[in-house]
């Protein structure tokens, strides 16, 4: 009886294209993250408010507790 082992070579670089292929993807998530860091100006010595991102009335007293009521209550779906 033969064995053909052929097949053993692709084994090493099949897992190598997988590595490269998630680096690849973490690398793109990474770009994304430090793009919306910038937009939102986080870590510039300034707290991320994110009422303020929503919307340019955040201060209101309303708008905070309708978010939350919209988050907890599982009617306004």
């Amino acid at each position: 009886m033969e064995y053909d082992f052929n097949y053993l070579d692709n084994i090493p670089s099949t897992a190598k294209n997988k590595i490269l292929k998630t680096l690849d993807e973490f690398s793109e998530y990474i770009c994304f993250v430090k793009e919306k860091t910038k937009e939102y100006n986080i870590g510039n010595n300034s707290n991320f408010n994110i009422f303020s991102s929503i919307s340019d009335i955040y201060y209101r007293e309303n708008l905070h507790s309708d978010i939350i009521k919209f988050i907890l209550d599982p009617s306004t779906y």
